[in-house]
């Protein structure tokens, strides 16, 4: 009996951190219509941006009457924070502007900014369900013919991610460079939501002045083991400190970025595994 409950105390344990870990909120890029028919929480601003207010809500389709008006196309905090609405179709079927609807009937819109996740305001009841190939959007355009690649993503948070042919033995590998500002010359640990560590106290960073100074210094990191290829494609960059200690910027990752990172790592090892089957 001791043994049942100590078995039950463990479940609940195991679900309670379950539902305490909230999942990250997945910015739609270019998929605005991933939003139709899902109810959306607008989430609170920063307190240091509560009184800029959100940007571009309105009362028409067209946009013209800013909704709640504090400046221009921005709209009082109080106004819409913590208000849930139901994403609508709207009358033009422009994809990028979001028609929302309140459980008391009220009509906003809203000008969808694919470019700026700044802008995205809004918690997606239940999450989105994006496509599968929805990470591999954030690839620039490079080589891509059969088995020989070499496609870098966007940048995010210093943050770049590479599928390419190794030259030396023509397999195909993932690559990632950070940057950051540092007076370091020297080092790398990379650390995750989970709470692994990767460290090299020998990895030489790459600056234009090794002087001490801060300035912007790069590494590439080159992903061979499959405790990396785990980490990278299933977790969530936290932190990354180029020397001994954390940089005063850039050196804590934003959860949105992080899931993108991992979502485009992830990508890359799909296509590796498809390209190795030609």
């Amino acid at each position: 009996m001791k043994n049942l409950s100590l078995l039950f105390a463990l479940f609940l344990s195991v679900v309670a951190t379950a539902q305490d870990k909230k999942s990250v909120e997945i910015f739609p890029n270019n998929h605005p219509e991933l939003l139709l028919g899902k109810t959306v929480k607008i989430l609170p601003l920063p307190e240091k941006s509560r009184a800029e207010g959100y940007s571009n809500f309105a009362t028409n389709v067209y946009g013209t009457d800013t909704y709640h008006k504090i400046g221009f196309k921005k709209s009082a905090a109080e106004s819409l924070e913590n208000r849930v609405f139901k994403v609508v179709p709207n009358e033009l079927n422009k994809l990028n502007v979001i028609k929302l609807e309140s459980p008391e009937g009220e009509i906003i819109y809203h000008a969808y900014n694919q470019y700026d996740d700044r802008e995205y305001y809004f918690e997606v009841e239940g999450g989105l369900d994006i496509p599968e190939d929805f990470y591999c959007e954030y690839f620039q355009a490079g080589v891509d013919d059969g088995k020989k690649i070499n496609r870098m993503s966007k940048n995010f948070w210093g943050t770049r991610v590479w599928v390419m042919n190794n030259l030396k033995t023509d397999k195909l590998e993932i690559n990632m460079m950070f940057n950051i500002s540092t007076k370091a010359t020297k080092g790398i640990t990379i650390i995750f939501d989970n709470g692994e560590k990767l460290e090299d106290p020998n990895a030489q960073l790459s600056g234009k002045y090794n002087d001490g100074s801060l300035e912007n210094k790069d590494y590439v990191y080159m992903i061979t083991t499959e405790r990396e290829k785990k980490l990278f494609s299933e977790n969530l960059i936290t932190t990354v400190i180029f020397g001994k200690e954390k940089s005063p910027v850039d050196s804590d990752f934003p959860a949105r970025h992080s899931e993108k990172i991992r979502g485009i790592v992830e990508c890359g090892y799909k296509t590796i595994e498809e390209r190795n089957k030609l």
